[in-house]
């Protein structure tokens, strides 16, 4: 299973990549076990009594605790509920304790430090309040899981190889896009990217006509070029634009792959009649991969 979980220093604020499920278990498991560990020392500390467990030592009984909290939760991107441990921890270290209060001025309940005291039952409702965000926060990272083998769709940089990359760089996004839906078994959605693919080759296809009345960047449809292909290639190899007369195979076979792809999925890929499966998806990246590498050995954008 691979998700988009990047384990380092901070794992849960980095969303969009891609980790294994050992990855996140190997940084996870030893921080949230340590994380719930330093929590059941401060749950256990008020099941003792938050006075009588103070008594027994400094007040570093409970802040020792929740420092660890805090360094924890911002290690693994917890921000917001670091962020409330912070103040957990400044409300113990600047409230003073029942014992550290002149009783007579208790009694008189004049004193700005009876109000401040360290109270139990408030500092118990705040390591709650602590745990239940800490809880949230964790709940409201989510993850997708992807088939094994298929990260590889996400992680290659050149799809169709560098030649396609260097050659057309406009439809890098799309190449991605598309490879991103396809790992996501979004098949449909991974095909009409590679549709877009399938434009930038025919508007090179056009250019290389070398006919002032078709100007590929007005994007004429798939017709009017394969149209136009069909009678440069019917004319004479001398009457032909520069290029196609130079090398008509290929010119050729261009123009054939470009005509399967148009009337085999493009014409039916825009309508919402038609989905795409993994097997068709499969078929036809295969055979825009073909056609755009054909296209890279000789034409450019």
């Amino acid at each position: 299973m691979t998700t988009n979980f990047a384990p380092n220093a901070n794992a849960l604020g980095n969303a969009g990549r891609l980790a294994n499920l050992l990855d996140m278990l190997r940084l996870l498991a030893s921080e949230w076990n340590e994380l719930n560990r330093q929590i059941e020392s401060l749950v256990n500390a008020l099941n003792v009594g938050l006075i009588e467990a103070l008594a027994k030592g400094p007040r570093e009984v409970v802040l020792n605790p929740l420092r660890n909290i805090h360094k924890l939760c911002l290690a693994m991107g917890l921000d917001f509920s670091a962020s409330y441990a912070a103040e957990i921890i400044e409300y113990v270290e600047c409230s003073p304790l029942m014992g550290e209060i002149d009783m007579m001025t208790i009694l008189a309940a004049k004193s700005d430090d009876w109000k401040r005291v360290l109270d139990p039952s408030r500092f118990q409702g705040e390591v709650s309040i602590l745990r239940k965000r800490i809880d949230d926060q964790l709940a409201g990272v989510e993850f997708f899981s992807i088939e094994p083998g298929k990260s590889a769709y996400i992680l290659d940089p050149y799809p169709f190889g560098l030649e396609v990359a260097n050659a057309f760089p406009s439809a890098i996004v799309d190449l991605e896009e598309s490879n991103k839906c396809f790992a996501f078994s979004r098949y449909t959605a991974s095909v009409f990217h590679l549709m877009r693919v399938i434009e930038v080759g025919l508007r090179a296809l056009g250019k290389s006509l070398n006919d002032p009345s078709l100007d590929p960047k007005n994007n004429p449809n798939w017709g009017t070029i394969l149209s136009r292909c069909d009678k440069e290639l019917a004319k004479r190899p001398s009457q032909r634009s520069p290029d196609w007369g130079s090398d008509e195979e290929f010119f050729s076979n261009a123009t054939a792959n470009l005509r399967a792809v148009k009337d085999a999925w493009r014409n039916r890929t825009m309508h919402v009649e038609i989905s795409y499966d993994e097997a068709r998806a499969t078929d036809v990246r295969s055979t825009v991969r073909v056609f755009m590498r054909h296209l890279a050995t000789k034409l450019s954008e």
